[in-house]
């Protein structure tokens, strides 16, 4: 066999062990082929994870258990503010509303003064 050493390019310097040869060393076939079947399972099974990971029903499951886990996270002080935010503005809102219906609520007659009345 020839030496396969790279010659340097104008100021560089090969890459290290570049002009080391392989020594072939001697495996029996069981050895091989229980070299073979071990990276058979071992491709197997990465392609088996990355089936997994892109199956669109697992990337959903996924999501949904990260988004739960996010929501039991959630700080107790944020959340009693939101709360009563919320709650305020359900107060606000029925209030608004009771008071848009309160005047044709109260009657029909109203006073203007010197006991002059209109009706509506």
């Amino acid at each position: 066999m020839t030496s396969m050493a790279v010659e340097p390019m104008e100021g560089k310097r090969p890459m290290p062990g570049t002009d080391i040869e392989p020594k072939p060393k001697a495996v029996s076939q069981d050895e091989l082929v229980a070299d073979i079947d071990r990276t058979r399972q071992e491709l197997a099974a990465t392609i088996d994870a990355i089936s997994d990971r892109l199956n669109p029903a697992n990337v959903a499951r996924r999501t949904v258990e990260r988004l739960r886990e996010r929501a039991m996270q959630v700080d107790p002080v944020l959340a009693g503010t939101a709360a009563v935010a919320v709650a305020g503005a359900a107060i606000a809102y029925l209030l608004l509303r009771r008071r848009k219906r309160l005047p044709g609520a109260l009657g029909q007659v109203l006073v203007l003064g010197r006991g002059q009345q209109v009706g509506r």
